[in-house]
């Protein structure tokens, strides 16, 4: 999710990657669309986000969320904020 031209990524506190983002914040996003040789990589650090309003606003564009959270105040769903340092386009 863009807000206020930061980009926000949500996940759960019951895999690694989780943990890998909370001791190191570094972090790399690819995309490559589909039967192309074009993508995207995102290089930059993601700081973890715990503004509610926030994470009900990603709940409402990405309904998915409340199947597996209920609400945006569950302890096992997480934001975070990324600061892109890098972006790339091929």
């Amino acid at each position: 999710m863009e807000v206020d031209e930061n980009l926000y990524i949500a996940t759960h506190d019951g895999n690694e990657a989780h943990k890998q983002l909370r001791t190191n914040g570094h972090i790399q996003i690819i995309a490559k669309k589909r039967d192309t040789r074009e993508w995207l990589r995102i290089t930059g650090f993601a700081e973890e986000c715990n503004d509610i309003e926030l994470k009900r606003r990603f709940m409402e564009e990405c309904p998915v969320l409340i199947k597996h959270y209920g609400k945006a105040t569950s302890k096992h769903y997480l934001l975070f904020k990324i600061t892109a340092s890098k972006v790339e386009f091929k």
